[in-house]
């Protein structure tokens, strides 16, 4: 028995040395992330639509990154599009946060301290622990979707937030609690040419989460609606919450797909990429993709540290150019009114 014990403590310590030196496991996601860097550790697979990123700072402001190593709290988990090494805006995301107790819905007062000891971040997925609510999040994702787990406490009132990160007085969240669904859009705006115009497109979402809905609602900047369905953002971002009684360690898990064409390409998405509930499944198979982009190029260097810095540099450069069409094919004409293309061999 001792022998076997032995021969498994083994195989697991060779597995994780084996996964180290692998391309993706050369790759640490927080180098940038001081300040002067503008990125942020983004979860998913090289190229994806969206990518997935624990969020220290709200909203789509020019030249903030979702992500500061500086900031000691986090307010949520970000679909995001920032152009990471970038002095742009980000566009059309969407943040997700895990909370439990009184329900606070303000980035800045729901925001949980964490520790540094606690934060694993890899290209494939990202984990931390909120400390203020003993909640263990999880993050991986797909081209098109992400897969977010939250392993609670022991709470009566233990809630998940969605939030369209949109300007004030755009955007729309939607409730459908017998689909245990939270759809939502964000407009996105012109940058430099036009700027504060219309792009002709928008950011939209499916979250579906793998428990019914115990209790839900609405907000939108200081105004909140239990048991509301429908929420423009009216006086603020438009946000949605869900509310649970969970059991000592119990994880939830909500699954989210994105597009740039309407919230039922949003759902088709997901429904292609990530089907089931399997968390490990999903984030194995963005390592996979990261193995296979980054090891296109061996560096036969004998120092990791060189190692290191080149796949970092290599997996920034893979984040885009960015994934547009959806898994049907189909992508927003830029500035066109809400027409539709349909991609052919190219994505």
């Amino acid at each position: 028995m001792l022998f076997l014990r032995a021969a498994a403590v083994i195989c697991v310590v060779y597995g994780v040395a084996a996964r180290a030196q692998q391309p993706a496991g050369l790759v640490d996601p927080l180098i940038g992330t001081a300040g002067d860097g503008q990125t942020y550790p983004a979860a998913g697979v090289p190229f994806g639509m969206t990518q997935w990123t624990p969020q220290t700072r709200a909203s789509e402001v020019k030249c903030i990154a979702p992500y500061y190593a500086k900031d000691a709290r986090i307010q949520g988990f970000r679909g995001t599009h920032f152009l990471s090494g970038s002095c742009v805006q980000d566009y059309g995301s969407t943040t997700v946060m895990a909370t439990t107790g009184d329900l606070k819905t303000a980035p800045d007062a729901r925001a949980s301290a964490f520790s540094r000891d606690s934060e694993r971040a890899r290209p494939d997925r990202y984990q931390v622990t909120l400390a203020d609510y003993g909640i263990r999040a999880s993050v991986t994702g797909s081209t098109r979707s992400g897969l977010l787990r939250f392993r609670f406490p022991k709470s009566a009132r233990a809630w998940i937030l969605l939030e369209s990160n949109s300007r004030a007085g755009e955007g729309e969240i939607r409730v459908y609690p017998a689909r245990r669904e939270v759809s939502g859009t964000n407009p996105v705006h012109r940058l430099y040419a036009g700027a504060g115009k219309a792009a002709g497109f928008s950011g939209y979402f499916v979250a579906r989460f793998n428990r019914p809905l115990a209790r839900y609602g609405t907000w939108s900047g200081g105004a909140r609606h239990e048991n509301g369905t429908l929420q423009a953002g009216a006086s603020g971002m438009p946000g949605a919450y869900v509310g649970f009684e969970t059991s000592e360690g119990e994880e939830i898990s909500v699954k989210i797909g994105t597009s740039f064409v309407s919230v039922e390409e949003a759902r088709r998405n997901l429904e292609a990429e990530i089907p089931g509930w399997d968390f490990d499944q999903v984030a194995a198979a963005a390592e996979a993709a990261w193995n296979r982009a980054l090891g296109q190029i061996t560096v036969q260097s004998v120092s990791e540290t060189r190692r290191r810095v080149f796949y970092t540099a290599l997996y920034h450069s893979m984040l885009v150019p960015r994934t547009f069409s959806d898994a049907s094919g189909t992508y927003p004409r830029f500035a066109g009114g809400g027409s539709t293309e349909t991609a052919k061999g190219f994505t």
